[in-house]
């Protein structure tokens, strides 16, 4: 019998043939293509000019770069080829093209004594800007090449101080150009984009077992180099001026990334003392588990790590802290021994640590107080909320609004601990003399008005996951709790009238307490970062709402409306994870259960068998530790108060038993704790 073969079947073969030659052809093209572009590159690379070791009378030698004759039509041609082709910013850094060819142009022709020079010095700095653009931190593997890349560029830069100080000296050169034209105004633009473009590259995903302080010490020595080089002076005058608006939004980036890993909170912490503290509770911690194998230990002076602040780590000598410490072998620490000498190390502790001198520090300080104590900030906000306005519907803007809401909230939380703490462990008076400056409301004005609050309180709407991609959401809790605190402490100031009516205007708009009850009922949707920003902003907007009331003898505030069983079990959820959250946080979640309790007399709302599981495992967890923290003390006394008070009630009312299996609302508690016979007869 003659063997027969299906039609489809032939067809779909010639179907994966067909294309499979397909497939082989388009990738000869495409190489074809990347070859003859990388020769006409090299060519034009070629071109500029060349290296030559040049020998002195004393034996020692240098290189000296010789530029070639036709250098700007050569830069033109890679310029052009560049922007179209992808590829060949992996030839150029092959080549060694920015170390090799541009930086020594630059050096050249910074001075700008011809036309020349400076379209020389203008093609050099937009191919920087094209070498150093910035790509998204996605799961393209098309991209970790030129992540890589960029990671390789931004060290280069640290190494080389003089690049550095030519680009600030040819924006200075510009900005004092009277009469300004299209050409000078790009070029400025420019020359903002490589500071923005270097600090905003991160370390690429697997170029190196690297920890997170050593991709922040690079990103801190390069900062470190702009105060050294006096470049944030410039850039923080053009901030303060409106009439530079053009390149506000840049600049607003340039402080975000600068400002970024050096929060707040930093500026009024001594590292030193918080290491030691650290190290202190550390210790303390291991001497309380190892009380019966403790023992004199006195041959080698260990040091055990401290995590501090971000980037922030110091060792600390045990040996300060007690003379007697528990076993190596019972904590996890072990010896080696390196060139003769007993070194400690820590067990969790695999990789290379990186420690920032006393210097890095201080500039770090230094330079996030000259941003946040000028002038910049009062005209910075008002020009990024017109272009947010204005922007609204591109989708662009996200990433602006983000740097817009974290840079208000780092200045408005600065200006609260600064009214409330003096220490910012600095001796330098003409930067303490100009941080007072910064007490004065007027300086955050913008921030706070009316259409301010409108603005924050419309970006708290429900959204998938995947559309708020940007944070934008806990940005805006964050934001919105500082703001509110600003306005709360503006009540005892000068300012006591604008303050109240703001506050009379959130506390009558019942959008507000809405949008926040929508998001509080509908909690599952964020994520875990986000909710801890929520429920931080819902405590701050009740004791608002409560000192509001207290000074205009007002009651029945929207307040009531948090009450409810969905409220409190969204807040369980949150509090499921106690061991992830700070004590701040956990404070947030205890006041708001004793707000219920004593100020509302709703304790039945806890009468609940899934929050009594909770509570349990929690006692069950905490209660046999040692060293908790005041925030852990606290809610452990609240789970055994409500216990006690939940088992002192069974005896009375024995329906509580049945009550433990349903919700309840705030009418049903109050008839479940008056007693079912004042209101039901049977």
């Amino acid at each position: 019998m003659k063997r027969t073969t299906p039609v489809n079947l032939i067809n779909n073969v010639n179907k994966d043939t067909f294309s499979k030659r397909e497939r082989q052809k388009r990738f000869q093209r495409v190489k074809n293509e990347n070859e003859y572009w990388n020769s006409i590159i090299i060519r034009h690379v070629n071109s500029l000019g060349e290296s030559t070791k040049v020998f002195t009378r004393d034996g020692g030698s240098y290189n000296l770069f010789i530029p070639g004759i036709n250098i700007i039509p050569s830069l033109q041609e890679i310029n052009k080829i560049v922007y179209k082709e992808k590829e060949c910013f992996i030839t150029l850094y092959k080549l060694e093209f920015m170390e090799s060819r541009l930086f020594p142009l630059i050096l050249l022709n910074s001075r700008f004594e011809n036309n020349s020079q400076k379209e020389t010095s203008r093609i050099c700095v937009e191919l920087l800007t094209r070498m150093t653009k910035i790509y998204p931190m996605g799961k393209n593997l098309y991209d970790l090449s030129f992540l890589k890349i960029n990671s390789a560029y931004k060290d280069l830069f640290i190494l080389n101080i003089s690049i550095i100080r030519n680009i600030r000296n040819m924006l200075q050169w510009h900005l004092k150009l009277v009469d300004k034209n299209n050409d000078d105004r790009k070029f400025i633009h420019l020359l903002l984009l490589i500071y923005r473009n270097l600090l905003a590259i991160k370390d690429a995903p697997g170029s190196g077992n690297l920890s997170n302080n050593e991709k922040l010490k690079a990103h801190f020595d390069l900062i470190v180099q702009f105060f050294n080089e006096n470049l944030c002076e410039p850039i923080i005058i053009m901030a303060s001026d409106k009439n530079e608006a053009i390149w506000h939004t840049l600049i607003f980036e340039i402080f975000y990334y600068i400002l970024e890993h050096n929060s707040s909170d930093d500026l009024f912490t001594d590292p030193k003392m918080e290491a030691s503290s650290k190290g202190v509770k550390l210790m303390e911690q291991i001497k309380n588990k190892q009380d019966k194998i403790r023992k004199k230990f006195s041959k080698v002076c260990p040091k055990v790590w401290i995590d501090t602040k971000k980037g922030y780590e110091k060792p600390v000598d045990i040996r300060q802290t007690w003379q007697e410490v528990p076993r190596l072998d019972s904590i996890g620490l072990r010896e080696k021994v390196e060139n003769g000498q007993e070194n400690l190390t820590e067990h969790v502790n695999k990789k290379r640590r990186v420690v920032l001198d006393d210097q890095t520090r201080k500039c770090m300080k230094l330079i996030s107080l000259k941003i946040i104590t000028s002038s910049a900030f009062e005209v910075l906000i008002s020009t990024i909320q017109k272009e947010i306005k204005a922007k609204l519907d591109n989708p662009n803007i996200n990433k602006i609004i983000v740097y817009y809401l974290y840079l208000v909230d780092y200045i408005l939380n600065f200006r609260i601990r600064l009214t409330s703490e003096s220490s910012l462990y600095l001796k330098d008076e003409v930067l303490l003399s100009s941080i007072n400056k910064i007490s004065d409301i007027s300086q955050v004005l913008p921030a706070i008005t009316v259409e301010s609050f409108e603005w924050t309180f419309s970006l708290l709407v429900r959204s998938e996951p995947k559309e708020n991609s940007n944070r934008i959401l806990q940005y805006a809790f964050k934001c919105l709790k500082s703001m509110l605190s600003t306005i709360k402490h503006a009540l005892n100031g000068s300012n006591r009238e604008m303050a109240l009516s703001i506050l009379k205007y959130i506390y009558d708009n019942e959008i507000y307490t809405n949008r926040i009850l929508d998001l509080l009922e509908n909690i599952e949707i964020l994520t875990f970062k986000e909710r801890k920003a929520l429920l931080s902003a819902v405590h701050v907007y009740l004791e608002t709402l409560d000192h509001y009331e207290g000074m205009t003898q007002l009651s029945d505030g929207p307040q009531k409306e948090f009450i409810s069983d969905e409220i409190i079990r969204n807040y369980c959820k949150v509090l499921e994870e106690y061991s992830k959250l700070d004590d701040d946080e956990l404070n947030y979640i205890v006041e708001f259960f004793y707000r219920i309790w004593y100020k509302y007399d709703l304790e039945g709302m806890f009468y609940k068998i899934t929050i009594m599981f909770l509570f349990s495992r929690i006692l069950n967890d905490l209660g046999h530790r040692q060293g908790l923290t005041s925030a852990q003390d606290e809610l452990l006394s609240f789970i055994l108060n409500i216990s006690n008070k939940l088992l002192c009630e069974f005896p009375k009312n024995p329906l509580l038993y049945v009550e433990l299996l349903y919700p309840k609302s705030s009418e049903d508690c109050q008839i479940l704790q008056q007693g079912y016979n004042r209101i039901c007869k049977i």
